[in-house]
């Protein structure tokens, strides 16, 4: 019972990322250039890289923690993504400048502004902070690797005939 609020966390934020990245993924990549070219951090010559690169990384990202493989490191790979993203609508938020809509789930999914995408990503922020700092996580794959992958320990050795 006490390993359920982690695996809430972990399925919370990878289904928000899963589904950001499907939502782009599945609509036409000019459509989320267009919303890159509203924030006036980045550089309207790297859009066209960016806008095909992040919808892969949240949806990668999102089912590795949906599935519970590979957590710790989708779970750092999608920090670095969220830091990025907190970067890129400060200046939004605190200015007013740019977009009203902040692109996060294409034109498809649900719409936030970019105040309300900000705070959803400080909360993700902490919880990926969080999903760092456990080893294991409760009905994940990488019990199940970790499980089947572990060897006897050296006390065990002597029972079973002298030699691994």
């Amino acid at each position: 019972m006490k390993q359920l609020p982690w695996l809430l966390i972990r399925l919370w934020v990878g289904g928000l990322f899963a589904a950001a990245g499907w939502f782009k993924l599945t609509a036409p990549v000019e459509n989320f250039q267009a919303v890159l070219a509203g924030y006036p951090l980045l550089p309207h010559a790297v859009l066209p890289t960016i806008a095909r690169v992040i919808p892969w990384v949240e949806w990668l990202g999102g089912m590795g923690l949906l599935l519970g493989f590979n957590t710790r490191f989708f779970s750092a790979v999608l920090t670095c993504l969220t830091l990025g993203f907190l970067t890129v609508l400060t200046g939004p938020v605190f200015t007013g400048q740019g977009t009203d809509h902040c692109g996060c789930f294409s034109a498809v999914g649900p719409a936030f502004t970019v105040t309300q995408m900000y705070l959803m990503d400080w909360i993700n922020l902490f919880l990926l902070i969080f999903l760092l700092s456990r080893s294991r996580h409760p009905l994940s794959f990488d019990n199940l690797i970790n499980k089947q992958g572990q060897s006897l320990p050296v006390d065990d050795l002597s029972t079973t005939g002298g030699s691994p």
